[in-house]
């Protein structure tokens, strides 16, 4: 519950633990490398995919504040926040490593602060 002490179980882990998988993260870096000779391939990727997280995540959590469970005033930039906290160490280590660098407890421990450190700020 978001109005509780601790930090939500299904905020953040499933959303870490689906986008750091091994074949995506090598079809994202093959993506990034060839943004300049493929322009319109790289934004339709971040358009179709990471946007429309966004988005959801930024209307989701304008409802919360509606409700009074948050304190947002830019439901997107907050929206960045919180997926920033969550996929940040994870995502980076796996992108420079070229490999998953990481176990299911590491993924639960840093979404579990990450939540806890969103609730800090936004709540």
């Amino acid at each position: 519950m978001v109005s509780g002490r601790a930090a939500p179980r299904n905020s953040g882990p499933g959303c870490g633990r689906g986008r750091a998988r091994g074949r995506g993260d090598r079809l994202r870096r093959l993506v990034i490398a060839n943004a300049d000779t493929f322009p319109g391939l790289g934004a339709t990727w971040y358009e179709e995919g990471f946007e429309r997280v966004l988005a959801t995540l930024a209307a989701t959590f304008e409802r919360l504040a509606a409700d009074g469970l948050l304190r947002i005033d830019e439901p997107l930039l907050a929206a960045n926040h919180f997926s920033g906290l969550l996929l940040w160490i994870p995502v980076n280590k796996a992108m420079f490593h070229g490999s998953l660098q990481h176990t299911r407890t590491d993924l639960d421990h840093h979404a579990a602060a990450g939540v806890r450190t969103f609730l800090a700020a936004y709540r």
